[in-house]
């Protein structure tokens, strides 16, 4: 379990809303930051937080750290790569700082696995209209730690097959592109009989 094997896991404090601020010297990542595997920071609301409020240390993230939407689109796993300046989770975000018997790759990949992490995940929602998951049941995730060295050898599969579906993705959409320019010649030959 994540938050028994030396992992910590929390999320962002409550009323951060409050202290938005365009003139703000630290982002507050939401639920529409995280992507799969990557964070959008570019339209990450900046924030000008008092020192005295909250804990503020306990949200900051590192590099490294893995951080799971909890609230609305659940699911969504994102590793932090870089940072530029302090940023902080928010309260639908959940920030999963790994131990060091696991990589944040690994973490990623495991989450995003329909039988494993993914059916843990989903199965512990609760709410109608608004969906999330609470913090105890992403601590109590259980998760195979294989050696690290099988640990990168399953992210390096994983990261060259999401290479090439990405490489057909971008295939696909030229050729429905070229097909979308084609189409409006084609049904005027059609209809002149010219084919």
């Amino acid at each position: 379990m994540i938050g028994q094997s030396g992992g910590f896991v929390t999320s962002g404090p409550r009323g951060w809303g409050d202290y938005y601020s365009e003139d703000g010297d630290r982002r507050l990542i939401r639920v529409e930051n995280v992507m799969n595997r990557d964070l959008d920071l570019s339209i990450a609301a900046k924030v000008a937080v008092p020192s005295y409020e909250g804990d503020i240390e306990r949200s900051q993230v590192r590099i490294g750290d893995v951080l799971v939407t909890i609230t609305g689109a659940i699911g969504r796993v994102g590793v932090v790569r870089n940072i530029d300046e302090p940023s902080h989770v928010s309260q639908h975000v959940a920030l999963v700082r790994v131990p060091d018997t696991i990589s944040p790759y690994y973490l990623y990949w495991y989450l995003r696995a329909p039988t494993f992490g993914r059916s843990q995940t989903e199965g512990k929602t609760y709410g109608a209209t608004k969906p999330g998951i609470n913090l105890t049941n992403l601590r109590m995730l259980q998760i195979a730690t294989p050696s690290m060295e099988q640990q990168q050898a399953i992210i390096a599969y994983f990261d060259d097959l999401e290479a090439k579906v990405n490489i057909l993705k971008q295939l696909q959409s030229e050729s429905a592109a070229e097909l979308d320019a084609l189409l409006p010649s084609i049904l005027d030959k059609a209809f002149k009989g010219e084919l």
